[in-house]
């Protein structure tokens, strides 16, 4: 575990709080909550001589992270891997407005059923 790991496990966030930028404007709520993965980093296993690769075709192979971007399938591996090892909120704006996503190095803190950034909307990813 890293020290990055370590310094998230104190948020306590719930789906519903309210989220402020830099300068305390609300501006979303938290639609869902993704806590990093502390196992060990995501290696590509080696291919296994007993399957070939054409004997899988048509079949979906289980994605290296689970089900938690299975609803953001053009978010670059780049994010992808930050996200999953930091642990992220994905914040709701309202129906005609994108969805964003904020890691947790760019959590302030969280009080009062509220989560406050340390970076502006500007700075955020809009998926």
């Amino acid at each position: 575990m890293n020290s990055t790991q370590r310094y998230n496990t104190k948020f306590n966030i719930e789906e519903g709080y309210e989220v402020r930028d830099l300068n305390a404007d609300p501006f979303g709520t938290v639609k869902s909550v993704h806590y990093y993965d502390d196992a060990p980093a995501i290696t590509t296993p080696p291919a296994s001589p007993a399957i070939a690769p054409a004997a899988l075709d048509g079949y979906a192979m289980t994605p290296p992270y689970g089900l938690v971007f299975d609803d953001l399938p053009d978010l670059p591996e780049e994010y992808r891997r930050q996200f999953y090892e930091n642990g992220f909120i994905r914040i709701g704006r309202g129906l005609f407005h994108s969805d964003m996503l904020a890691s947790f190095d760019q959590i302030s803190h969280v009080s009062d059923d509220c989560v406050y950034l340390k970076v502006s909307q500007d700075d955020l990813l809009k998926v």
